[in-house]
């Protein structure tokens, strides 16, 4: 029986979730039972209910902490190079320091709120029967115009010292920030995630 969001509790994220999670044609699968094929492609069809939704939770909780991480990372670095002035090797390693916070911040967002208003505002634009990379974008962009302005806000709130200046501080890093991390998601960091997910499932 296919496990489902209502059955497991899960819902994984389209945004981090492979290409093949979508089949070519109108009968494709919906997210929904994207574990069942994670499940399939693992050998472990005759596993119990515990270890099925165990499993559903780790899936569902790493996917979008590995996205999270590449993303809070690199935009980290590009504040920082902005910040002082140009980009260098210490900067790299300067990122660790606001990566504590800003990493548990994103993914924490993402997968309990973000991540349901990016498919709700996704599926008033795409349909489930429209072709999967359309459905990725789109929720792929819906989740950049949310958590940007919001990881912008904890930003600046915490590392900018902008005093009075909060609010236009805030808006110029916003709109600093939104370029890059649009660009980056969706030409790096998103296929990339999906690329590795792929891999590692395709030699279980």
């Amino acid at each position: 029986m296919p496990l489902s969001e209502k059955s497991t509790g899960i819902r994984l994220s389209a945004n981090c979730l492979p290409d093949t999670a979508f089949a070519a044609d109108k009968s494709e699968p919906s997210p929904d039972v994207i574990l069942t094929l994670l499940l399939s492609l693992m050998n472990l069809k005759e596993i119990s209910g515990w270890e099925r939704a165990s499993l559903s939770t780790v899936a569902a909780m790493k996917l979008p902490s590995d996205m999270s991480f590449l993303m809070v990372y690199v935009m980290i670095c590009y504040n920082i190079s902005l910040n002082t002035g140009g980009m260098s090797n210490q900067v790299f390693l300067l990122a660790f320091h606001e990566l504590i916070i800003m990493w548990p911040a994103a993914f924490i967002l993402e997968f309990f709120i973000v991540d349901k208003l990016a498919h709700m505002i996704a599926f008033k634009i795409v349909t489930p029967n429209d072709r999967p990379f359309a459905i990725t974008v789109a929720i792929s962009i819906a989740i950049i115009c949310i958590m940007c302005p919001i990881m912008s806000f904890i930003a600046t709130l915490l590392f900018n010292n902008a005093g009075v200046e909060f609010f236009a501080v805030w808006f110029k890093t916003t709109f600093l920030n939104f370029p890059v991390a649009f660009f980056w998601q969706l030409c790096y960091c998103g296929p990339l995630i999906r690329l590795i997910f792929r891999s590692i499932f395709k030699n279980n």
